[in-house]
């Protein structure tokens, strides 16, 4: 299957085979041109935005961050007349969430999508409550007391 026109080693060039393209077909450069996206407008960009000559590219460190944080939201009143600081990264005390709480497992610590009804122990799988079943008396109150449940009434 070898040919005389293409030997071992040898890489035939357009001298060889002739044009790489035909003519009467646009040049590669002229089609790369018309696929081309560079001179379409970009209507999401800003004409004349400029970069801020005080802006660096300069990486900045935690304490920076903070303080351009405060900087950038001042402080507000609250009701009680205090200063109280609004929501950022130094905010200590989040608003509650939305979601409801996860319950997790009192014995693995995975998600527990069971509860006892005698312990009110929360528990993760069968193989748990099987678990639970032999605790020694004293033991879920334990349990209970580990999560901040307090006593449970049976």
């Amino acid at each position: 299957m070898s040919s005389s026109k293409f030997k071992k080693g040898r890489v035939p060039g357009p001298s060889r085979l002739g044009s790489p393209h035909q003519a009467g077909s646009p040049a590669p450069s002229a089609m790369v041109e018309k696929a081309s996206f560079f001179h379409h407008p970009r209507p999401f960009k800003d004409p004349h935005w400029q970069r801020k000559k005080d802006a660096k590219g300069k990486p900045r460190n935690l304490k920076q961050v903070l303080q351009a944080e405060r900087d950038r939201c001042p402080r507000r009143i609250l009701e009680s007349g205090e200063l109280g600081e609004a929501l950022g990264y130094t905010t200590l005390h989040p608003p509650p969430s939305l979601l409801p709480p996860k319950k997790y497992c009192d014995i693995t610590g995975l998600v527990a999508p069971y509860r006892d009804p005698k312990t009110t122990l929360q528990f993760h799988s069968k193989e748990v409550y099987e678990v639970l079943k032999t605790l020694p008396p004293g033991a879920d109150q334990a349990y209970l007391d580990i999560r901040g449940k307090g006593t449970a009434i049976h």
